[in-house]
């Protein structure tokens, strides 16, 4: 789950980001880094990274 503040006059946006399957069948130490690269940049624009439950 994602939470997005994109101004501070807008709600906030939440949605669940799916990685391509590609991505997805990587081994697990490449797709951990890969999930943190995509949590780095999101969290660089802004987005707040919740661990799925």
């Amino acid at each position: 789950m994602l939470t997005l503040d994109a101004h501070p006059l807008l709600d906030a946006v939440a949605f669940e980001a799916t990685f391509p399957a590609p991505l997805s069948q990587l081994p697990s130490p490449d797709r951990g880094r890969t999930f943190d690269w995509y949590r780095e940049v999101l969290e660089r624009l802004g987005a707040v990274v919740e661990p799925r439950s």
